[in-house]
């Protein structure tokens, strides 16, 4: 007697997906200091002091401060038409007023909130090209951040610090113009302020300041049943901090609306102790027994005492559970969607059958897990590809039109090959889960 293998699959190969409605990106934001190239303010003078975005500009002396563009700045000082790679549009300026008098050139930028260094442009006329930079947080007691840079050449300046020059013109022993950007290693982290400072008066002009948080700040989004009472949301840092870190929390309706019940609204504050990477924001979810699709609301955090965001607002998916939910399995065991491993625990493989012997006969749950009654809008059918015939495979059983919320209805698969061969059948259960229709399986 002829005798054949068979390896039955159900594939549940219907999408499993949660859908966010109204979901937008969100641009970084930080309580950091925006990065500034200068190009925005166009020409402005001052003496003593200049804010300039987040940040405050002073010198020592009786230094004017100019933000002026760079092109004509140097075209005044005949220095010509030469493109610069690095430094253009408009650029930050100790004019050094009293120069080529020698007396030391202090340049100082100033932010209200702590900040990581990353880079700077650079640019010097003068005299000398040596240039000292430190770092610090103002009033607290820490490690300063120091480098020294000299212009002329590309350097490991120390402290972390590169630069590498891309502007050299020397005219003569008095005007000699330097220029290059400044990076600067991950030890230049958690300061507030930077000095620039020449010995001899050069005149410093400073462009494309970039700037990093000193702690990066993001919430997660989240899906969650209607049932499940409250959702939450976790506020997480990129590095533990030293200190207490607060955020405050408020939250905003999408389709989902404090209004209609759907949510309750919440707000204040949340603090992540020092030394912890992680805080948790709890709001509480409402059940109704109203059928809806499925809707989503916002939180949406703002005022960091430390650091900035790189996520400043989630969205919460609430699914509804007020709808039929349809679940099939074997042997007791749920097939998972788009399974396609043949498995004796779920009674996917069928093994071996042979020819015209009567077959073998596998018996399948349907389950309701929602809470309306789930409708087979169809005959559960069963169809096969090229490697079978029709008559291989056929429903013994077809289940009932309508399951109850928690009921179950049973369908039967009997498998009795006509020839010899690994055989395939492809099942499929037409029914009103908006999320499972047809629920399919190979």
């Amino acid at each position: 007697m002829e005798k054949t293998t068979h390896r039955y699959l159900v594939l549940f190969a219907t999408s499993f997906f949660f859908i966010f409605i109204g979901a937008f990106f969100n641009p970084v934001l930080a309580e950091t200091p925006a990065d500034q190239n200068f190009d925005s303010f166009g020409e402005t003078a001052t003496t003593g002091s200049q804010i300039v975005g987040d940040l405050i500009f002073s010198c020592n002396g009786s230094g004017l401060i100019t933000i002026t563009n760079v092109q004509n700045y140097r075209n005044v000082l005949s220095f010509g038409e030469k493109s610069v790679p690095g430094l253009s549009g408009y650029m930050i300026v100790d004019d050094a007023l009293g120069w080529p008098d020698t007396y030391t050139t202090e340049f100082k930028f100033k932010a209200e909130s702590a900040f990581n260094l990353n880079s700077l442009y650079l640019w010097t006329m003068g005299p000398d090209t040596g240039v000292s930079i430190i770092g610090y947080k103002e009033g607290v007691d820490g490690e300063t951040k120091a480098a020294f840079v000299d212009m002329k050449e590309d350097c490991d300046c120390g402290g972390q610090t590169k630069y590498t020059n891309n502007l050299s013109t020397i005219y003569d022993d008095t005007f000699q113009e330097y220029g290059g950007l400044i990076s600067f290693g991950s030890s230049w982290d958690d300061i507030d302020t930077v000095v620039i400072k020449n010995s001899t008066g050069c005149t410093l002009g400073i462009d494309s300041i970039d700037f990093s948080n000193v702690v990066d700040i993001s919430i997660g989004d989240q899906v969650v049943d209607e049932a499940a009472n409250n959702a939450s949301f976790t506020v997480s840092l990129s590095h533990a901090y030293s200190s207490d870190i607060t955020v405050d929390y408020t939250t905003a309706d999408n389709t989902a609306k404090t209004a209609d019940g759907d949510y309750d609204s919440t707000s204040g504050t949340v603090t992540i102790p020092a030394g912890s990477t992680s805080a948790a924001i709890t709001v509480p979810i409402k059940d109704d027994s109203a059928y809806e699709n499925n809707e989503s609301f916002y939180v949406k955090l703002s005022n960091p005492s430390i650091g900035g965001f790189t996520k400043n607002q989630a969205e919460c998916t609430i699914n509804d559970n007020d709808k039929p939910v349809i679940k099939v399995s074997g042997n007791h065991a749920q097939i998972s969607n788009n399974d396609s491993i043949p498995s004796n625990v779920d009674n996917t493989d069928f093994g071996v059958a042979f020819v015209s012997s009567g077959g073998i006969t596998r018996e399948f749950t349907v389950a309701n897990t929602g809470h309306l009654p789930l409708s087979l809008t169809d005959s559960i059918s069963i169809k096969t590809p090229t490697n079978a015939v029709s008559s291989d495979f056929t429903i013994l059983t077809p289940a009932g039109i309508t399951i109850a919320p928690e009921g179950t209805t049973t369908f039967s698969v009997k498998f009795d090959p006509a020839s010899t061969g690994s055989k395939t059948g492809i099942v499929t259960i037409p029914n009103n889960d908006e999320n499972n229709n047809p629920l399919v399986s190979t």
